[in-house]
């Protein structure tokens, strides 16, 4: 249960301006100014829902003494940024929470000022990886018009990295490091904003002489987030640091070291060498299997029906053995678990460590292992190198899960190392095939049939085991007015084996119009109707994640006593170098009306300088999906 006290109204506390155009700033916790608590909008981006007013943090980093400190306050406005009064915090493992907390709402109550108190029972803990523990808090008393503040201190053991861009605008952020000078570090600026002050000196800090730095950004815009990015965190402005030699040790000073050390570490060489139980499954299982393929997608199956993944994703383990006795684990154990029973196969099979795509890039620049979160399996297949994931029990094996499919992951074995990219170059694919007849001048009658294979397939197949087939078919149907007499579904649980629905529809009222002009679009299901890419400009590369395909085919009755007074034309339109295809064409015999379209992209990554020829490929795609048959009454 949330935890509050609420300190008795006092008047504002009148300081300096807390918006000074000096560089040099002065806060103190609990001196809210006038200006502060008057503020109902912010001049610079006035559709803000809320502000960052200042976030201000400090790393300290010696041999005797260490710890990280973060002040940070924020202004609400409207009640869409109440999400900014949810909190977190995060800890280095095994350490329970900050050695100090504070906390308050700030708001204005029979025009004073109310201070409302979030005492330390507020927290709750959980775990995120393997390095990092997080703390989440929300503070109490919030409305429209709110300030909340908060500030901590934490026994941080290293460089804590630093963001200072949101989705909301800040008006003041800077980060203090004090580092001592035998720790050498690589730090890398993410972003495309770049500090308004940077000092750099030599400081005493905890009894040594340190290196000290200040970084500055002051009215960050608000991070505009854009359609089809992998993750904010790979563009947002702020800063990442990676630690090289602490006195004489040298941590990873290239990407080699990292694969040796976790090649050889317990993570990984003990925890593969602790499962000889599985040898013998593993060869039961291909021995009378007469290709390595075969094999592979044997060992594949097995790990997925005896395994359940619990959503945590890891990239190395310390108790394998324990996890598979328990049928379930994180996803370094079940894909461990998968290498070693290829290898136990006598089947090639080595670890790829990657960053997920929430997780963001990794940055290739640095060699740090606290960059990944996950382990998938390089080995033989189809005559070349193959990815596996065994985490996901719906996912077609040729197929990466989506969260996966991000940048480059890296092959963390002494021989081996090196980097690999992450895509699968198999189409994600939906097939429609509808047969309709026009009812009442204003209804469809008819069939559908829908094949799915890949991401497609993937997601109707969890859907559809989680809620059942009736709560699925409803959502599916949700945007249109549809009725479902009958429907079944193919290869549910099979899922190397395209997925097939049928549905017996009613579409009600779908043909506009009547009773003498009806308007019939052609398109009944996965049309574009506007263009993703609305703006002119944009400021990120575009990441479609995989190839995709939909190819859609219709016919449909025309009612009697009707003719066609209007047929959209046929279309094409193609990206360059093959990249993409918009087919469209309908046509008519004056019975009956046939349309079918073919919208394919093959490319997952577009740049910048692409933008404006993918826009406006999908511009001509959304506006043929609006076009509509006009049928006319014959009098």
């Amino acid at each position: 249960m949330k935890r509050c006290i609420i300190i008795g109204i006092f008047q504002f506390i009148l300081i300096s301006p807390s918006f000074p155009q000096t560089d040099e700033r002065y806060f103190e916790f609990g001196k809210i100014s006038r200006e502060e608590i008057m503020m109902n909008s912010y001049s610079l981006d006035t559709t803000a829902a809320a502000v960052v007013l200042f976030d201000i943090g400090e790393t300290l980093w010696t041999i005797s003494e260490s710890g990280y400190k973060r002040h940070t306050r924020i202004k609400i406005f409207r009640k869409e940024g109440y999400q900014w009064a949810d909190g977190i915090i995060a800890l280095n493992k095994g350490i329970l929470r900050p050695s100090k907390f504070k906390a308050a709402t700030y708001n204005i109550v029979n025009g004073k000022m109310e201070t409302t108190i979030l005492t330390s029972e507020g927290f709750f803990t959980e775990d995120y990886n393997e390095y990092i523990d997080v703390i989440r808090f929300a503070m109490p008393n919030v409305k429209e018009g709110s300030i909340i503040e908060y500030y901590y201190e934490l026994p941080w053991r290293g460089l804590a990295d630093w963001e200072f861009q949101r989705l909301i605008p800040t008006i003041w952020s800077e980060y203090n490091t004090y580092v001592f000078l035998r720790y050498l570090y690589d730090k890398l600026v993410i972003g495309y904003l770049t500090p308004n002050i940077h000092e750099e000196k030599m400081a005493y800090r905890a009894g040594v002489e340190c290196k000290y730095e200040r970084f500055v950004m002051k009215e960050i815009p608000a991070f505009r987030n854009e359609p089809f990015i992998p993750t904010s965190s790979n563009y947002k402005s702020r800063m990442s640091y990676n630690i090289a030699t602490i006195g004489q040790f040298n941590i990873f000073s290239t990407w080699n070291d990292l694969a040796i050390k976790y090649h050889d570490s317990e993570f990984f060489a003990d925890n593969v060498a602790r499962t000889g139980f599985l040898k013998k499954i593993s060869l039961e299982l291909t021995d009378k299997l007469e290709t390595p393929d075969l094999k592979v997608l044997a060992i594949v199956d097995y790990v997925k029906r005896n395994m359940t993944w619990d959503n945590r994703y890891r990239h190395r383990t310390r108790d394998i053995k324990k996890a598979i006795e328990n049928k379930t684990g994180n996803s370094a154990e079940i894909n461990l678990m998968l290498l070693a029973m290829l290898r136990y196969a006598g089947l090639p099979a080595d670890p790829v460590l990657i960053s997920t795509r929430e997780n963001g890039f990794v940055r290739r620049e640095t060699p740090n292992p606290y960059q990944f979160n996950h382990i998938i399996i390089l080995t033989d297949l189809r005559g070349g190198k193959f990815l596996l994931d065994a985490t996901n029990k719906n996912l077609s094996y040729d197929f990466l899960p989506e969260s996966c499919l991000n940048d480059y992951g890296y092959i963390a074995i002494r021989e081996k190392a090196g980097w690999v990219k992450l895509e699968n170059l198999k189409r994600s694919r939906v097939a429609v095939d509808c047969n309709f007849t026009i009812k009442d001048h204003s209804d469809l009658i008819g069939e559908m049939k829908i094949q799915k294979s890949g991401y497609d397939a993937e997601a109707t197949r969890r859907a559809v085991l989680n809620d059942g087939e009736n709560k699925y078919t409803e959502a599916f149907f949700s945007t249109q007015n549809v009725g479902v007499k009958e429907q079944s579904f193919v290869n549910l649980n099979e899922e190397n084996a395209p997925l097939v629905e049928n549905h017996s529809v009613e579409m009600n009222g779908y043909l506009e119009g009547g009773p003498e002009v009806l308007y019939l679009n052609p398109i009944v299901l996965n049309r574009i109707e506007e263009n993703p890419f609305k703006e002119e400009t944009r400021l990120y590369p575009i990441d479609f994640k995989y190839p995709k395909e939909t190819v859609y085919s219709a016919k449909f009755n025309i009612p009697e006593g009707f003719k066609i007074d209007e047929l959209p034309s046929s279309k094409m339109s193609l990206l360059p170098d093959n990249n993409g295809k918009f087919v469209y064409n309908i046509s008519s015999d004056g019975k009956t009306i046939s349309a079918t379209y073919q919208l394919v992209v093959n490319k997952s990554f577009f740049s910048l300088e692409e933008y404006p020829i993918v826009r406006e490929f999908f511009r001509i795609v959304s506006d043929k999906c609006k076009e509509q048959v006009v049928l006319k009454l014959v009098k």
